[in-house]
């Protein structure tokens, strides 16, 4: 009778081991690709932004600096501009301006030159003719002499530059003693071609008083 006994298995096969052993190779440098990948990414996430902030931070000092320019830029210009000046006054501006008034006297045989300026208290009276001259009395009559031009006005009106420079009515008058009288109102166009108001305030054979205003042309 043959016995058979049994036969005691051999070593597992090579080739399992070494598969295991690869695998965990690959995984290893998978493992260590991905640590590289991240390391590489957070590098990579860190200069983006850093470069990010530098790029705003640049932004904003171009930002000041422009500003700034512009500010001195604004400032220059006006330091530079020419003041303005004031336009030189037409005769529109000028007209009615009062260029001197007062009270006047005229004694008989006298004139006065109503363009005479507000420094001369005297009005340039003088008894002779110097072609300066615009209203004259000679105890019978008071009125234009020279170059002058008189016109008398309406009892209720008053003379004044507007009045004087819109009437029309300029003569050569002459107005004789009887008519003359305290209140009366002229208006004078002057030897120099200004308007003067004159109001009579007294009137005697002798001597002839009046406001007078003188306006510029």
């Amino acid at each position: 009778m043959t016995v058979t006994h049994p036969t005691t298995p051999g070593p597992p096969p090579r080739r399992s081991e070494e598969k295991w052993k690869t695998i965990g190779q690959v995984l290893a440098v998978v493992s260590g690709l991905l640590t590289v990948a991240a390391s590489l990414l957070t590098l990579l996430t860190v200069n983006a932004n850093r470069e990010k902030s530098l790029a705003e931070s640049t932004a904003a000092d171009r930002g000041s600096r422009l500003t700034s320019a512009q500010q001195e830029i604004s400032s220059l210009k006006q330091q530079t501009s020419p003041p303005a000046t004031e336009a030189s006054p037409t005769a529109a501006q000028t007209g009615g301006t009062v260029r001197h008034e007062g009270n006047v006297s005229i004694a008989r045989d006298f004139t006065v030159d109503l363009d005479s300026p507000a420094s001369d208290p005297q009005w340039g009276t003088t008894g002779s003719f110097t072609g300066k001259n615009d209203l004259s009395f000679n105890g019978r009559d008071f009125g234009y002499v020279g170059w002058s031009s008189t016109v008398k006005l309406p009892s209720s009106a008053t003379s004044s530059y507007q009045s004087c420079r819109e009437e029309t009515g300029y003569e050569n008058g002459r107005y004789a003693l009887d008519d003359l009288a305290a209140g009366q109102s002229y208006c004078v166009k002057t030897s120099d071609g200004r308007f003067a108001a004159v109001r009579l305030t007294a009137v005697s054979a002798t001597k002839v008083s009046f406001d007078v205003t003188t306006y510029e042309k």
